[in-house]
């Protein structure tokens, strides 16, 4: 793991595509911005296996596929507040 020190506004570039910038530093807590090419995934741990238990939900509902019912096609993900949203 490389690790780096950089203070707010300073950024990190990674490869060709990824930029990530200190946006500000408070205590203990790190805000950063990423800004990433639409096919590299960036996403929290937690998000991350939440959504792959919510696949296996889905998985087990409908006898091993992963295409969900038509109901549930209907579903977004809200980010602000992480929770899903189902459309009438």
């Amino acid at each position: 793991m490389l690790v780096l020190t950089r203070r707010p506004k300073e950024r990190i570039v990674i490869g060709d595509q990824i930029d990530v910038t200190v946006l500000s530093v408070q205590g203990n807590r790190v805000r950063i911005g990423i800004e990433a090419p639409l096919d590299v995934s960036v996403t929290r741990p937690e998000v991350q296996q939440r959504k792959l238990a919510e696949l296996a939900m889905v998985s087990d509902r409908n006898g091993g596929s992963l295409s969900p019912s038509p109901d549930e096609s209907k579903c977004v993900e809200q980010t602000d507040d992480h929770r899903n949203q189902c459309l009438p």
